[in-house]
């Protein structure tokens, strides 16, 4: 919605200067996921003049943040205009704004055991596997693989165009490869157009690595991924932030929600601490994450004061506003049903809320 609406004001107002944010953006890889998704694509398209990161953290964290979102705000795929793929080998992608509902969706994630379907809420079915390690003769495919793993490091787009050119768009490429896993170019320098014509004309799966290390590398990467996605070139991700496979896992599903590729867990939203706040935002989220962040189809909402609290949480289905030092009020669908809670037992009472709610999916 803010890419969108600012494209169609940019043609009615070319002349004005666009200060750009996504205010409920959330905390985590998913608020700057969906930061990237949002200010990160305008800064591509040349649409943004300011920029305000509103992360439920710290305050000081927000600005390397907007500082990384600038620095990586050379496009990947350049401004030539290429059709939109609506699948490939028949597996229904990630990549469609107008998804149906009931769509499969997909992720990789390494480690994460065996494969196993997770049902989600209106019949999305969520099939998390494991993406083997393939030996050097398959990365060359120099035989049979039904994924061809390319491990080169790339530095810009032309580079990662050269390499899909020389590796896949030949006539000696084994037929049988189905997917190919391409890692993100370290930088963004020449090349983009290039890329963008390469892989229009990959006609396969394209598996994305996600390899960052710091806040530089992660808000460039989102980008390129948010990039991907709206050009219809996400159909898998590959991810590795943690030794615990369960943590990469949510990592994974939270950058493909930020993405706003679907819903893989609870929506959480919640407002920038600031100097109204009367409770601790980044903490409680934190508390309300690890307790009903499970619960997929529902939204919740996690805001500092009385002020803009329930007017910035419209739509959320229970959402928690600071009311006083130290005490929140409990909405559930906009309406107040406890005031005056004590932080400390927020959780609990939010849980016996949730759990008398029969639109509720706990």
């Amino acid at each position: 919605m803010v890419v969108e609406s600012h494209r169609q004001l940019a043609e009615l107002v070319p002349e004005y200067p666009f200060h750009i944010g996504v205010t409920e953006a959330g905390w985590g890889l998913q608020g700057r996921a969906r930061s990237a998704a949002g200010i990160g694509i305008l800064l591509r398209d040349g649409l943004a003049d300011t920029i305000r990161v509103s992360l439920a953290e710290n305050p000081l964290r927000e600005l390397p943040v907007a500082r990384a979102l600038v620095t990586g705000s050379r496009p990947l795929l350049g401004s030539v205009e290429f059709p939109i793929r609506t699948g490939v080998r028949g597996v229904q992608t990630l990549v469609r704004k107008d998804v149906p509902p009931d769509f499969t969706g997909r992720v990789r994630v390494r480690d994460a055991g065996d494969e196993r379907v997770l049902n989600l809420r209106d019949g999305v079915v969520l099939d998390v596997l494991s993406l083997h390690t393939l030996d050097d003769t398959v990365q060359t495919g120099s035989i049979d693989a039904d994924i061809l793993r390319m491990r080169d490091v790339v530095h810009c787009p032309g580079d990662l165009a050269t390499l899909i050119q020389t590796r896949l768009i030949n006539p000696g490429v084994n037929s049988r490869i189905q997917a190919v896993q391409l890692p993100l170019p370290e930088n963004h320098g020449g090349g983009h157009v290039e890329l963008g014509r390469m892989l229009q004309s990959l006609n396969r799966d394209i598996i994305w690595e996600y390899r960052a290390h710091d806040e530089n590398e992660r808000m460039c990467a989102l980008t390129d991924l948010a990039e991907l996605y709206e050009n219809g070139y996400l159909n898998w991700l590959d991810i590795q932030t943690h030794d615990d496979p369960f943590e990469t896992q949510r990592d994974g599903f939270d950058i493909l929600q930020g993405l706003g590729t679907g819903q893989w867990c609870a929506e959480l939203i919640a407002c920038p601490q600031c100097g109204r706040s009367s409770i601790d935002v980044s903490e409680l989220i934190g508390d309300v994450r690890a307790s009903f962040g499970h619960l997929h189809g529902i939204k919740l909402a996690v805001m500092g004061c009385i002020v803009n609290g329930p007017g910035e949480m419209e739509g959320a289905d229970f959402g928690i506003v600071g009311s006083g030092r130290g005490t929140v009020a409990l909405y559930v669908h906009g309406e107040v049903v406890a005031r005056g809670v004590p932080v400390l037992e927020v959780i609990n009472k939010l849980g016996d809320i949730i759990d008398r709610d029969p639109n509720s999916p706990r």
